[in-house]
């Protein structure tokens, strides 16, 4: 009975110890370089209207390059970061699935909207964000 109730300790003491040294993910970052990328900041970037409008006029605004109509959907990520003025730079299609539609993605941020920067310490900083799209593309009619 000694023996479980010790190895019963020392397995709750080992948990214990490592759970002490994990870093929490909700810790913000220091301000350290005036050119630095952030993605945990006191306040993240914003589009005007949120998330949402972001989803609806990079949709609207996005042309989808002539695929295969047995295509139904483009599942694509984008990366991009919040510049400290609210433009959006380094545009880059992550996971495009062979559709090689960076040039779609890029001509669609030109015409959005710029955005409220994010903050440390309520000062501006470049943030870096990511979005997953999923696009139904038009269904092109064949001729008769």
């Amino acid at each position: 009975m000694k023996i479980h109730l010790t190895i019963f300790l020392f397995i709750i003491t080992l948990g214990s110890i490592s759970a002490q040294t994990l870093v929490p993910t909700t810790q913000k970052e220091q301000v350290q370089d005036d050119n630095d990328i952030y993605t945990l900041v006191d306040t993240p970037a914003k589009y005007p209207g949120g998330s949402t409008a972001f989803n609806q006029a990079f949709i609207d605004n996005f042309e989808p390059p002539k695929i295969d109509s047995s295509v139904r959907k483009l599942v694509f990520t984008i990366q991009f970061v919040v510049e400290k003025n609210g433009h959006v730079s380094q545009i880059s299609v992550l996971k495009d699935f062979g559709y090689d539609i960076e040039q779609n993605v890029r001509a669609a941020f030109e015409k959005l909207d710029t955005w409220t920067p994010a903050l440390i310490n309520e000062k501006p900083v470049r943030y870096k964000m990511i979005f997953p799209f999923t696009v139904n593309p038009p269904i092109k009619e064949e001729a008769n």
